[in-house]
């Protein structure tokens, strides 16, 4: 069985706080030690007039910033774009 602690999107914060997710980040950014995996994140149809999809879209650029990887924003219309891209080694 695997110890490793799984990361579900909706644990890394709540409607009061952000403690998961300052701690996920805290996390990355304290292992000198290893390489950090680049996560590419991609805010798929989200309106950032709507709070909460706003909320996601920051949460979304601050774990690519802090694993030197990328934010992309997508639609229907350009999700096979932002793929290709990131497959491309963005």
């Amino acid at each position: 069985m695997n110890n490793r602690s799984k990361i579900k999107p909706d644990t890394l914060t709540d409607d009061e706080n952000n403690t998961a997710l300052d701690q996920l980040l805290q996390k990355i950014r304290s292992s000198p030690e290893r390489k950090p995996v680049r996560i590419f994140t991609i805010g798929y149809a989200l309106n950032p007039k709507v709070q909460e999809e706003a909320a996601a879209l920051e949460i979304l650029k601050q774990i690519a910033a802090v694993t030197e990887g990328q934010f992309f924003e997508a639609s229907p219309d350009t999700i096979r774009k932002v793929l290709e891209k990131i497959i491309e080694g963005a």
